[in-house]
């Protein structure tokens, strides 16, 4: 409905429907809204039906009728029995599941009582509509926190338990419908939106955000967080958990001979032998690309490890179904077995290291990770001869992640650069891969420059082609380019070759190197932010920084790390944790940037707090340039939708 109502005038006709001002006591109380009224008949009972909230309500809408229904201001409102038969006379033939239910006298202490229902509700709630009428079954599947939700006048998202053991998802909004009197005031109008495609659609993109879209296991963030879990459940029990990491070493040439589709049916052959291994307890992951993960739980010590993945080796070289044929498959496995408290990402690493040495000794064959928790010194002279290869022949390629506004229906605003390396014989490699070993190397100047000169000369091209809609770049700065006094320059000619604007451009260094920044790397701070770039830090909250800091150094952004974001819902520690670091960035006027967002529950949350960013998988993982140029200008709720 367009437009409002005019001073002075109680009611407001539209197309199909109407809006009237509520009064009391001489005062307006609110609007009702009333569209999609089909007839003459529908006015009469809606009238009928406001008479018995308030006489005026009723007065206001008799100048419509042919016949008034109440003209008598001072005419009561019906007796409780008569007002819950004009409602439900009026909710009789309404599509919307609706009731008239008399809430006990303390929530929790009785289950509400079903007055009058319409067939739509029965219908919804998965009722014989006939029968539910004859015999209204208690309302006992409601809890009580939802009902004193929608008593506030707060609908309320609730899944119901249908008979046939399903569930349907329903929006539950309470509307109060009698006067004070101790009959009437419990008196409220249920109705009920069915929601379940919404939130069988949002199940569904939470699904997809955390498993492989072509075999169906979960992908690598999910088996971390199984990871995380078996690894707990089985230290408590006296146990130990295994990791295995395989690389198939013939995909490359299967995908060649049987085209993209035939690879990803290899792909999934491949997870079906994987599947078929597993013990109770046990999972599988899809890492990317032709590498694969599976936990073993609950294992005693590494022989059993070993003696569970060589069965996996010989089931895989015994065939593979692609299609009518079966095709042996040969990969190489890295096995590395959790000690103590050993968090999830350092049993991976560790499994990848034995993997990679299985693929220098020949491949399809398995390595042991010996547990060091540094890489081997024949890892670590193999990965530094391969980067420096990889830097000269750019094998290097970047994906962007973006980064949205908290509030409803804002765009995208910046982009996060983050590198990946298409290595020659392991395929795709994520960055805690190789990282480390650059940065021990001193590798970290030069993978550095080639992603900020990449990163630039693709804002570029999106500068070109999309203008004022274009989205700042955030790219990381590692601790080795800071300090050297080579960063201002570095930056500058790399804007000057690009034509970027230097506003466009976000670089983040992290709170350790915040901490320990020297004055060199302060001044080389400063002189970027007087470039008008702006500088945030990243995993905000993992360093321990002071006030001193961030009051010191031109820091504008605060990212907050994942680790504060996961548990916000259930955890009252990490939520005021969080709420204080929102608290502290306000206070500093700097823009607050949640990393690892995943739930709604988060976003909705992090909204009240009052955060100004998000990114993570509930809108996109990291993408490829086009398809993060296909989200430029598109609100965030229709990403999260898509």
């Amino acid at each position: 409905m367009a437009g409002r109502l005019p001073p002075g005038d109680d009611l407001l006709l539209t197309e199909s429907g109407f809006a009237m001002l509520i009064t009391g006591q001489g005062r307006p109380l609110g609007v009702l809204v009333a569209d999609e009224v089909a007839s003459r008949d529908h006015l009469s009972e809606c009238a009928l039906i406001l008479a018995a909230i308030t006489p005026s309500a009723g007065a206001a809408l008799s100048p419509l009728l042919a016949r008034p229904v109440i003209t008598d201001s001072s005419t009561s409102a019906p007796a409780p029995g008569e007002l819950g038969a004009l409602l439900s006379a009026a909710i009789a033939d309404s599509h919307i599941p609706s009731a008239v239910i008399e809430l006990p006298p303390t929530l929790g202490a009785a289950t509400p009582t079903i007055r009058h229902a319409n067939r739509a509700l029965w219908t919804f709630l998965g009722h014989d509509p006939d029968i539910g009428a004859a015999s209204p079954p208690a309302m006992t599947d409601v809890d009580c926190e939802a009902l004193s939700q929608a008593a506030q006048g707060h609908p309320t998202e609730h899944a119901f338990t249908l008979p046939s053991g399903g569930s349907r998802w329903g929006l539950i909004s309470l509307t109060r419908i009698g006067d004070d009197s101790p009959a009437a005031a419990r008196l409220r109008l249920l109705q009920i939106q069915d929601i379940t495609p919404r939130r069988s659609a949002q199940a569904e993109l939470a699904h997809h955000s955390r498993h492989d879209p072509v075999t169906g296991l979960p992908n690598r963030d999910l088996l971390l967080d199984d990871l995380a879990r078996r690894i707990t459940e089985d230290r408590n029990a006296g146990h130990r958990t295994a990791l295995l990491v395989l690389d198939l070493d013939d995909f490359k040439s299967v995908n060649q001979s049987l085209g993209r589709h035939g690879g990803d049916e290899y792909l999934r052959g491949v997870a079906n032998v994987l599947r078929g291994v597993l013990r109770p307890g046990d999972s599988a992951a899809h890492l990317g690309s032709d590498e694969f993960a599976v936990v073993f739980a609950a294992v005693d010590d590494a022989t059993t490890a070993v003696s569970l993945s060589e069965q996996l080796r010989s089931e895989l070289a015994a065939g593979v179904a692609v299609g009518k044929s079966t095709i042996s498959a040969a990969a190489s496995l890295g096995v590395a077995v959790s000690r103590g408290r050993m968090p999830p990402p350092k049993l991976v690493a560790q499994a990848e290291s034995a993997m990679f040495m299985a693929k220098r000794q020949g491949g399809n064959t398995w390595h042991l990770s010996t547990g060091h928790n540094v890489p081997s010194t024949e890892r670590t002279v193999t990965i530094e001869a391969d980067l420096r290869k990889a830097i000269a022949e750019d094998q290097f390629e970047l994906r962007y992640q973006p980064v949205f506004p908290l509030q409803e229906g804002a765009a995208l605003v910046e982009v996060e650069a983050l590198i990946r390396w298409q290595h020659p014989v392991l395929g795709r490699m994520m960055p805690d891969s190789f990282i480390e070993v650059a940065e021990r190397r001193n590798l970290m100047p030069a993978v550095g420059e080639w992603v900020l000169r990449a990163a630039l000369s693709q804002a570029a091209e999106w500068q070109a082609e999309f203008g004022a809609r274009t989205p700042q770049t955030a790219v990381n700065v590692s601790t080795k380019q800071l300090g050297t006094g080579r960063l201002p320059g570095l930056v500058a000619d790399c804007l000057d070759a690009t034509g970027v604007a230097a506003d466009l451009l976000q670089l983040e260094v992290t709170e350790s190197q915040i901490i320990n920044a020297s004055s060199p790397a302060a001044a080389e701070l400063d002189a970027l932010a007087d470039m008008g770039i702006r500088i945030a830090v990243d995993d905000f909250g993992t360093g321990h920084a002071g006030f001193q800091y961030l009051r010191r150094l031109p820091i504008r952004v605060l990212k907050i790390d994942k680790t504060f974001i996961d548990d916000i819902c259930t955890d009252p520690t990490d939520l005021a944790i969080l709420t204080g670091i929102i608290a502290l960035g306000r206070s500093l006027q700097l823009t607050l940037i949640a990393e690892g967002v995943e739930t709604i529950d988060q976003l909705t949350l992090l909204r009240e707090l009052g955060c100004d960013l998000g990114q993570g998988w509930l809108w996109r993982p990291a993408l490829r340039p086009a398809d993060a140029a296909a989200l430029f200008g598109v609100p965030e709720a229709q990403v999260r939708a898509q």
